[in-house]
């Protein structure tokens, strides 16, 4: 009989274990279910990362709860960077940062670890490309730049600038003189471009120095 009772119990213990277990993954899920997914990416792989303040990992995916979340990275001898992000129940993100030598130090500390160095490489690559694509889709006109015109009386060209913190498309003319800017003008248009909705730089150049040399 203390034998059966004991098998008994450690039957329903055992069940009451597996109960809970499931209980308690079924918790974790609808948790997870209702948060956001980020995953983070940096370089170095050293950098302090912290979200609203506390520390999290800096490589990775974690689950964050919806809504908007200010995030800082900071690495001794590296400049500091900070951003925010708002992420939605369900929703998975990527957030890649990388930070940049401030000093000497820094230059040296990727000197002497050249996987890190490969890994900042990697991220200012791609967010280049990241920052070309979305500049190719706000503004198609840059597919068909840099322009010049036959008699090199004009050239249209592109970069980028910093307004208001926010990475813009500048649109840049090298003319002659007012006529060839006019044209310029026109040419955009032609290419189906509204030039009141562009950010344009205008440069005037000396007409025997504006030659094929600047192609």
């Amino acid at each position: 009989m203390y034998q059966n009772r004991t098998l008994k119990l450690a039957i329903i213990g055992g069940a009451l274990v597996v109960v809970i277990l499931v209980a308690v993954s079924l918790l974790i899920s609808a948790k997870r279910h209702s948060m956001g997914h980020l995953a983070i990416n940096t370089a170095p792989t050293e950098i302090t990362f912290t979200i609203d303040k506390k520390r999290v990992k800096n490589l990775g995916a974690i689950y964050v709860a919806p809504g908007g979340h200010k995030w800082e990275a900071t690495f001794t001898n590296f400049t500091s960077k900070s951003g925010e992000f708002n992420i939605k129940k369900g929703e998975e993100q990527t957030l890649d940062v990388f930070l940049e030598p401030a000093n000497e130090a820094g230059q040296n500390y990727l000197a002497s670890h050249p996987d890190q160095a490969r890994r900042v490489e990697g991220l200012v690559g791609k967010r280049y490309d990241q920052l070309t694509q979305k500049a190719s889709e706000q503004t198609p006109l840059i597919n068909q730049l840099p322009y010049i015109e036959a008699g090199y009386e004009f050239r249209v060209d592109y970069g980028s600038t910093t307004v208001d913190g926010q990475v813009k498309t500048t649109i840049y003319i090298e003319s002659i003189n007012d006529q060839a800017t006019q044209d310029a003008l026109d040419w955009i248009k032609e290419q189906g471009a509204d030039p009141n909705t562009l950010n344009i730089v205008y440069k005037h150049r000396q007409a025997d120095n504006y030659n094929v040399g600047h192609q």
